[in-house]
């Protein structure tokens, strides 16, 4: 379903216009893209919008958050819980609350893309000791298998056990034909987010930066803004080593409070 829609404030960043056509999937009895989530016309929203692919898509496209009825009332069409608080809310006092979290620093780092994932994935400085030569992996895929040894761990999972270890070694694949563009370089440091299942690791290419001789952060790969790929460290692009360390411990403490 498309949308035709009327921005009449924004809440946090900008739209930059004032009317904009919202996409939304449709599955019959789906257990979340069924159609009691579709925006209905004449419809008065508060919604986390994105915009990908030059299209606006709901965020959670499983709820619509939030309707406004004709007496500024706020109700979630939500099966959970942590939305359904604010049902019967003015939409005034919701829009006050959200603006009060959106200017808390801490909050912001906390769920943003990095903090959420700081929180599910072990984060390592690594340096790269070793490359095989082209194998294949278990399904016939032509890939290369790094080694590397464990500078620091920055963080672990809070669900979960991880076993990467200070000092510790460790491998990690890549394919054949994405290794000129994601390759990494015998003997640098890299900041890593080692995914880990069954004893073996794997790394996101856009879940990577070199760490300079200086120790500063550089994002790697960058990113490209044709095939809508964004590196998860380029917010930090810049940023010395022991900056980042404080970014990751106000994270924790901010998760740890709120948990």
């Amino acid at each position: 379903q498309i949308s035709e829609a009327y921005v009449i404030e924004n809440i946090y960043n900008d739209c930059g216009v004032d009317r904009i056509q919202i996409t939304q999937s449709i599955i019959e009895n789906h257990f979340c893209l069924g159609t009691t989530n579709l925006l209905r016309e004449g419809g008065l929203y508060l919604l986390p919008l994105k915009h990908e692919h030059n299209r606006w898509f709901v965020v959670g496209d499983m709820d619509v958050l939030f309707e406004v009825d004709d007496k500024g009332i706020v109700w979630s069409h939500s099966g959970f819980e942590t939305f359904n608080r604010y049902d019967g809310m003015s939409v005034e006092s919701l829009i006050s609350e959200l603006k009060e979290l959106f200017a808390d620093e801490d909050f912001m780092l906390a769920n943003s893309s990095f903090g959420r994932t700081i929180r599910n994935i072990t984060l390592a400085d690594v340096t790269i000791t070793d490359r095989s030569n082209k194998i294949k992996d278990e399904y016939g895929f032509e890939c290369y298998e790094y080694s590397y040894i464990v500078n620091e761990v920055l963080s672990f999972p809070e669900y979960g056990v991880s076993s990467v270890k200070e000092k510790g070694t460790g491998k990690f694949k890549i394919y054949a034909n994405m290794i000129d563009e994601y390759g990494f370089v015998l003997g640098e440091r890299y900041l890593l987010f080692l995914s880990e299942y069954e004893g073996e690791f794997s790394v996101n290419n856009f879940m990577s930066a070199k760490i300079t001789d200086d120790k500063i952060v550089t994002p790697k790969p960058e990113g490209n803004e044709e095939d809508f790929t964004k590196n998860i460290f380029e917010p930090y692009d810049g940023y010395k080593l022991s900056e980042l360390r404080d970014i990751i411990a106000r994270i924790k403490a901010w998760q740890a409070k709120n948990n």
